[in-house]
């Protein structure tokens, strides 16, 4: 994720950068890794990522068809960056994600229909992108969906 998003050139990017450098474990080095949140406590070999709160942080480049691996992520806010590209389609194996905001940066291309399949999405800001065609249908199944948030696409 750091790589593909211009993380050297991010607002506190040279922290996440001197912990890649000495090969840190991010869920296990806070003070390197700004904006990530993990699951469990220090040392725990079972933690994983479960927020990346990286809005205002100069972020930009595509998103790697990896991010769906972080499948314990449940906030993700990346609010006015210059994130570009499509929306990886592996993002729908993020099923425990509660809340994504990546407003006003400049994804382009549909939404994929599979977000549908994210049944513990409360909100969902797509605002002020390049985002094209409908809306999924499959939003229609989202049941715990409290606010959806796609204007000027």
């Amino acid at each position: 994720f750091f790589n593909s998003t211009g993380g050297a050139g991010w607002r506190e990017g040279f922290q996440w950068t001197r912990g890649i450098a000495r090969n840190l474990d991010p869920c296990d080095s806070p003070d390197f890794f700004k904006g990530l949140t993990c699951s469990g406590s220090l040392l725990d070999p079972d933690r994983r990522a479960t927020k990346l709160l990286l809005s205002y942080l100069g972020l930009n480049g595509t998103l790697p068809k990896t991010l769906g691996l972080m499948t314990e992520m449940q906030e993700m806010f990346w609010t006015e960056n210059a994130l570009s590209g499509e929306i990886p389609r592996s993002v729908c194996n993020m099923t425990k994600l509660e809340t994504w905001d990546a407003a006003f940066n400049d994804f382009s291309g549909p939404i994929p229909d599979c977000i549908g399949a994210l049944q513990s999405l409360i909100k969902l800001d797509l605002r002020n992108n390049r985002l094209t065609g409908s809306i999924p249908p499959t939003f229609g199944t989202m049941l715990r969906l409290q606010q959806l948030l796609l204007s000027s696409n």
